[in-house]
């Protein structure tokens, strides 16, 4: 039991010193205050991880919707292309049932797009309204004029829609927009 004697009487000392003490207490708060700084700056790096996570979905999900208004407005081009072909053959009928099911998706699409974009895509609209108003009230002595008439402004549309789908294929967004 001698030799705990010393240890405990270095203990009892180390506990009493003031100036081992005041050390003691200083090199508690400098790591306190080191551990403090450490733990914000995480919070700062994972607010600054979560915000870039943010852009990076925000970006994402504008190419997919891109990408969703790229092929409806291909696919109402393809149906508008086989309006033309149904035109060309005098069907009317079915030429106005191919450019009915064209206007929704060209509505879908323009309600997608930025303001530039959706006027030429409601040009379109406008236009495909009046070529079915055409072909809808074609009588027999005006058939050959309505069907030269419509498969050209058909033809019209189409271009116009194909260069309407290359700008947004081609569309990069502008540095800060979301």
């Amino acid at each position: 039991m001698i030799a705990a004697e010393p240890t405990k009487s270095l203990l009892l000392y180390l506990q009493t010193d003031p100036r081992i003490m005041g050390s003691i207490g200083w090199i508690g708060l400098i790591i306190t205050v080191v551990g403090l700084w450490i733990a914000i700056d995480q919070i700062v790096k994972t607010k600054t991880a979560a915000q870039a996570a943010a852009i990076a979905i925000k970006k994402l999900e504008n190419s997919i919707f891109s990408r969703e208004r790229l092929l409806e407005l291909t696919i109402a081009a393809a149906h508008i292309g086989n309006a033309k072909e149904h035109i060309a053959q005098r069907n009317f009928g079915s030429a106005v049932i191919l450019i009915d099911v064209a206007l929704p998706l060209c509505t879908q699409v323009q309600a997608l797009l930025s303001s530039r974009d959706k006027q030429r895509v409601q040009k379109v609209v406008l236009r495909l309204k009046k070529l079915t108003e055409i072909i809808s009230v074609t009588g027999e002595a005006q058939v050959e004029a309505v069907a030269v008439t419509a498969t050209t402004e058909a033809r019209n549309i189409v271009v116009e829609m194909n260069e309407i789908a290359a700008v947004l294929r081609y569309k990069y967004p502008e540095e800060g927009q979301t």
